[in-house]
């Protein structure tokens, strides 16, 4: 199936990347590849699309599938998100597949829906909460994280699954470049300063990371102890002069992004004069007329720069 038939979010050129990583990727039997935040499916059809054509991976041999995909699969009345959840099933037709039980909207049936010819030990699927998942020990050579937006849903990630990356191993961090991910982007790039991380690519708002190191539980605990006292504003000032020097997909937009991260987690936080200051910049630098930049400056006007 063609990841574009499948309703979403993940652009085009991200579907590609995914399904390159999917194909040539070498993912021994000991290994395997997971997902964070799959939705309907466009970007697991993606990699899976890219499995299906590696020689590098030996389905037959495997005891367990090589891909593991974790998301909740709803999405709670109250929550913005259940309109995404509605509009895109409705522009799929496939609005009749969504189920609303207890103050929520379930739609693991879509996903299943678009997963149907998927073989068997390509694709196992988990259904719960970020807090609950689980790992059962095999050593981690893929990671596409679409799930977490902030540093408490993203230290849970680490905090399971971290300390069993192989070196070299590809993160690809689908709303690295997102005005909403400040603090998740704070945290990445730490890891990026402290040499763990090195930047290979990006495609739209996804960074893609390689593993320079296995990452040890002193790393962790190291940034957990960063993260409880960095200026998070400071942090992505650095980031973003780092990323205007890096070959960025249409770097304008999406470096000037975390422009507007920095703004959102100001007037969060209630820090209302760097808010000020960087809202200046926005205008009196004419980053505002970057297509895309006021459409996302409404979105965090709208939600009140809170989720």
């Amino acid at each position: 199936m063609n990841p574009e038939n499948i309703p979403g979010m993940v652009e085009h050129v991200e579907q590609e990347l995914l399904s390159r990583i999917g194909q040539f990727l070498k993912v021994d039997v000991d290994e395997v590849m997971l997902e964070f935040g799959a939705f309907f499916g466009r970007s697991t059809r993606s990699i899976v699309n890219g499995i299906l054509r590696n020689r590098n991976i030996e389905l037959s041999s495997r005891s367990k599938p090589v891909l593991r995909v974790y998301d909740r699969f709803s999405s709670a009345n109250e929550e913005n998100f259940v309109d995404y959840v509605k509009s895109f099933a409705g522009h799929g037709g496939v609005q009749d597949l969504l189920k609303e039980q207890d103050g929520k909207v379930h739609f693991r049936a879509v996903f299943d829906h678009y997963m149907l010819d998927v073989p068997e030990k390509v694709l196992d699927v988990y259904e719960n909460e970020l807090y609950q998942m689980t790992h059962d020990g095999l050593a981690i050579k893929f990671m596409h994280i679409d799930l977490p937006k902030r540093w408490g849903e993203y230290q849970c990630l680490i905090d399971t699954f971290f300390l069993h990356l192989r070196k070299g191993a590809i993160l690809v961090y689908q709303d690295f470049f997102f005005h909403w991910s400040a603090t998740l982007a704070t945290a990445v790039f730490l890891w990026i300063e402290g040499g763990l991380f090195e930047p290979v690519r990006t495609a739209a708002s996804s960074l893609v990371v390689k593993t320079k190191k296995e990452i040890i539980e002193n790393d962790v605990r190291n940034l957990e102890a960063q993260m409880g006292s960095v200026d998070c504003v400071e942090v992505l000032h650095r980031c973003r002069d780092y990323f205007s020097k890096f070959d960025v997909d249409r770097r304008d937009y999406f470096v000037n992004r975390l422009l507007l991260a920095q703004l959102q987690h100001s007037f969060e936080k209630r820090d209302f004069k760097i808010a000020r200051s960087i809202f200046r910049v926005l205008i009196e630098k004419k980053i505002i007329n970057v297509n895309g930049i006021y459409v996302d400056l409404l979105d965090l006007l709208g939600c009140g720069f809170s989720l």
